[in-house]
């Protein structure tokens, strides 16, 4: 019997302890479907940390908007991610401050964004060796995929989620996601 791809992917995330920072990224890349193209030209989620979605926007004057539409907000994430992985909204005004990393005074590097806080580039990724028992999380996930060229981005997506969270923990920073 063949399961569907969804269903693998979940349950291996579930065991991997990735189903946390799966969902709230799912959530942050969501977010313009979410709010709308007009809202999300002047809002945009940054993270989903302990249950709270950050969501920085243009002004006060948004946020003041944005905080009256929480209740369909959170319905909507409800309905489309699930129950318990979003519980608050929080919004959050001006230009994201500027992280750590290769970002120099003048702002980001080259290629960079300006996000809020520090986040691994390619480079640092790039840096980083995983351990035996993540390498294994990998092999492990991508035998459970059937198709080749899913399997294969699959590999690429939880490698450079692996290397993300043991960079960002390696710099004292909580996993993104987590809560």
């Amino acid at each position: 019997m063949t399961r569907p791809v969804g269903d693998v992917l979940k349950g291996w995330l579930d065991r991997a302890g990735l189903a946390k920072a799966a969902g709230g990224a799912m959530v942050v890349a969501g977010w313009p479907e979410l709010a709308g193209p007009a809202v999300a030209r002047h809002a945009r989620a940054e993270k989903v940390e302990r249950g709270v979605l950050v969501v920085r926007v243009d002004s006060s004057v948004w946020a003041t908007e944005l905080s009256t539409r929480i209740p369909v907000l959170l319905e909507r994430i409800r309905s489309r991610y699930g129950e318990g992985l979003v519980k608050e909204i929080r919004f959050v005004t001006g230009r994201p401050r500027q992280g750590a990393g290769r970002r120099g005074a003048d702002g980001p590097g080259p290629g960079r964004d300006d996000r809020s806080g520090p986040w691994p580039d390619r480079h640092d990724l790039a840096s980083v060796d995983l351990p035996p028992e993540d390498l294994e999380k990998v092999r492990s996930f991508s035998r459970a995929i059937r198709d080749e060229a899913l399997a294969r981005a699959g590999e690429r997506w939880l490698t450079a989620t692996l290397k993300a969270r043991r960079w960002l923990s390696e710099r004292g920073h909580a996993r993104p996601g987590e809560g």
